[in-house]
């Protein structure tokens, strides 16, 4: 058989490889996301809007003023906030406007790191980066291995509760990353690090990156954004490109 022109391309290995890049992996649309204030009105806080996280995508950079929507993007894509108007698709499919079943979903896919750590302050750090996993000889050497990347080594007996502000935020995300998301999504990820610890922490970033993991941050640091493949915006209700 005779391959037309058209055909040629369509079967172009180099053509299939772009299209897998460019596909979508997170499809986020929201037509409305209204919040309720103290005195009980409901206001718009994001509208009109598309995130679009692709294969070729290494990371993306959330930015905008406080109060602008940014964590509650975030969370929207961690798939903890369903109340919105519009829809979430992910690798192309269609997701339910369920928590209980986007929680479920999302597990061993994408990562959240809050920006204020949820650790249990009575166990170690160890106990708290393996919660809910296996205490298996090659569980503790990954999290060893991970707290060491954080600049954390010799943390794994130290309990939570006697950690600072910025160690707490970096056994977050070793609480995460040991559960290898394909995607992280990280709220201020260096919000209470030092100028020091941060590059460490944005460093690490990269890494994630070559690794294969996508990764979506929050930021008002023009250097965490500056790191990134690119940054989108929220300005005027609306999720714009830089």
């Amino acid at each position: 058989m005779t391959l037309r022109g058209a055909d040629v391309v369509a079967a172009s290995p180099l053509m299939d490889l772009d299209m897998v890049a460019a596909r979508p992996l997170v499809d986020l649309r929201v037509d409305a996301k209204r919040v309720r204030e103290p005195n009980g009105d409901r206001r718009t806080l994001v509208a009109d809007s598309r995130f679009v996280l692709t294969e070729r995508d290494g990371s993306v950079a959330i930015r905008g003023r406080s109060g602008a929507g940014k964590t509650t993007l975030l969370r929207m894509l961690a798939g903890l906030d369903a109340d919105y108007d519009g829809e979430y698709r992910f690798d192309g499919i269609l997701l339910p406007k369920s928590v209980r079943e986007l929680v479920r979903i999302r597990q061993g896919t994408i990562g959240y790191v809050t920006q204020v750590p949820r650790l249990l302050t009575d166990r170690s750090v160890l106990d708290n980066v393996l919660l809910g996993l296996s205490h298996a000889s090659h569980a503790v050497e990954e999290a060893g291995l991970l707290l060491e990347r954080v600049g954390l080594p010799l943390y794994q007996r130290k309990r939570a509760g006697r950690l600072s502000g910025g160690e707490a935020q970096r056994v977050a995300l070793v609480q995460t990353l040991v559960r290898r998301p394909r995607i992280l999504l990280a709220d201020e990820p260096t919000g209470s690090l030092d100028e020091e610890t941060e590059r460490v922490i944005l460093d690490l970033l990269v890494d994630l990156q070559s690794e294969g993991v996508r990764v979506v941050v929050a930021t008002h640091s023009d250097l965490v954004a500056e790191t990134c493949g690119r940054s989108v915006w929220i300005r005027e209700k609306r999720l714009v490109s830089a």
